[in-house]
């Protein structure tokens, strides 16, 4: 049975629990109506019977007997004085004079009783509401019958049983009809999701539609387009990723290919050529290792790998770069010549929280980058955040600086400015991993263009909360490149 039931649809489903439920509630609560009806008036004709049947016992027990016997104005009770042979002795105005209210043979075992229902009665209005009690007149055995009809009760139970049996089915069937259609006219909207999503792929693929409402259903379609948005920009992203990697690495293995082919057509035993091609295929090999290796650094930062957590002297750090035996690789010498690194960090420490490895190389790769295009100087100084604001460390150059439209683009991944400030021995990833390492640690990294020239990078990095390890400083004789 659970499994036919999971093989519904949900309209199905639906449909068939919000009727069960209101046939149920409806069933229950006419039902509970007519017992409580029932009871309630039943309860009350007692009050009302007892009552009376109390007085003319009273009477009849002091011989104050009266013809007819007194009621209430306007009561429904019934009530006579009885002997032993049946002989109605008194009687209110409404009961017979002659004919028993009840049968004389059942007197005494309804006294014995109390307050009950008879059903068979000479009066032919259908089942009363009894109470007898047994007293003498004059020494003379006799019963007091005091009753009441249970018609008004019994029509009114008998009404909610018809609508029991009749208005409750079709009411029942109009609400699953309108269930029915209401659910369905509420999953619409899931069904133009479903058309849409199966189209996504294709040319005439688009958005998911948003209803024209304010409901799950348009929240949930209103986050799934927000989705495909970042999946699209993602799988664009990474389209022009694989197209950039192709291009740069195709530089590198071109350059080398030919030196190897070169150097194989003009070798013979005596020439020196080998030892340049060697030379030569060992720089483009070198790069061809910093592309592969900043590629996965990259991957692993965007891919956001955890970070090895520890607390770390920014201060230290930075202070790291003013030993002169700090020099930029072999192959990126060249267009660093007769740069000069002026450094300024402080003698206090600056604490930040984060992996020691990682940031070292965000900063080696700003001052890397802004060695490759300085003309003459490049700055490194470290800003201290107070009152709990980020660090910041600046790394300005007098180069020919970055146009405004290019501040944002310059930390794409093999993204070019223009010819000045193209990086001959680089990779195009450095600014990018810088990007990716300072969000990792909550952190950003942004470019300006000073008034007074050249390029300036900002990388913010959220203070420590507390000491809570050993601070780690880095290797001042060698920085992590």
């Amino acid at each position: 049975m659970s499994s036919w039931w999971r093989r519904r649809s949900l309209r199905v489903r639906l449909t068939v629990l919000a009727t069960a439920v209101l046939a149920l509630g409806l069933t229950v609560g006419t039902v509970g109506l007519a017992v409580l009806f029932a009871r309630g008036r039943t309860a009350d004709l007692d009050d009302q019977i007892t009552a009376e049947a109390a007085t003319v016992t009273l009477l009849v027990s002091t011989d104050q007997l009266t013809q007819p016997l007194p009621v209430p104005p306007g009561s429904p009770v019934l009530a006579q004085v009885v002997d032993s042979a049946g002989t109605v002795l008194a009687s209110t105005a409404s009961a017979g004079k002659v004919l028993p209210l009840v049968p004389p043979a059942s007197l005494d075992a309804l006294a014995a009783q109390g307050a009950t229902t008879v059903q068979e009665t000479g009066y032919g209005a259908g089942p009363l509401r009894v109470v007898v009690d047994a007293t003498r007149l004059r020494g003379t055995p006799v019963h007091v019958v005091a009753a009441s009809s249970m018609r008004d009760v019994t029509n009114t139970v008998d009404s909610l049983h018809r609508v029991l049996v009749l208005v409750v089915p079709l009411t029942v069937l109009a609400a699953g009809l309108s269930a029915w259609l209401a659910i369905g006219s509420a999953l619409a909207p899931v069904d133009d999701l479903r058309a849409a999503a199966m189209r996504i792929g294709t040319a005439s693929a688009g958005s998911l539609p948003v209803p024209p409402t304010r409901d799950e259903i348009a929240r949930l379609a209103t986050t799934l387009n927000q989705m495909l948005a970042r999946i699209d920009a993602s799988v664009v992203q990474q389209r022009n990723f694989a197209a950039d990697a192709a291009h740069e690495l195709r530089s590198p293995l071109a350059a080398l290919i030919t030196e190897l082919e070169v150097a194989g057509v003009e070798s013979h035993p005596d020439s020196d050529h080998w030892p340049q091609a060697a030379e030569a295929a060992l720089a483009d090999a070198r790069r061809l290792a910093r592309i592969v290796d900043d590629l996965l650094l990259l991957s692993r930062t965007e891919a956001g790998q955890p970070l090895r957590l520890e607390t770390v002297d920014l201060a230290a750090v930075v202070t790291a770069f003013a030993d002169p035996g700090d020099e930029p690789p072999a192959d990126r010498r060249p267009a660093a010549a007769g740069v000069r690194l002026d450094v300024e960090a402080g003698q206090e420490a600056v604490l930040v929280r984060g992996d020691q490895a990682a940031i070292e190389r965000a900063v080696t790769n700003l001052v890397d980058n802004a060695r490759q295009h300085a003309a003459s100087t490049v700055r490194l100084r470290l800003e201290p955040g107070s009152a709990g604001a980020p660090h910041t460390v600046v790394v300005s150059d007098d180069g020919p600086g970055i146009p405004d439209a290019e501040l944002e683009r310059v930390f794409d991944r093999f993204h070019r400015v223009d010819p000045s400030r193209s990086r001959p021995g680089g990779t195009g990833l450095g600014l990018a991993i810088v990007r990716g390492i300072a969000r990792a640690h909550g952190g950003d990294v942004v470019a300006e263009s000073p008034p007074s020239g050249g390029a300036l990078v900002r990388l913010t990095l959220p203070p420590a909360p507390a000491p809570a390890g050993p601070v780690s400083a880095p290797n001042r004789s060698a920085p992590n490149r």
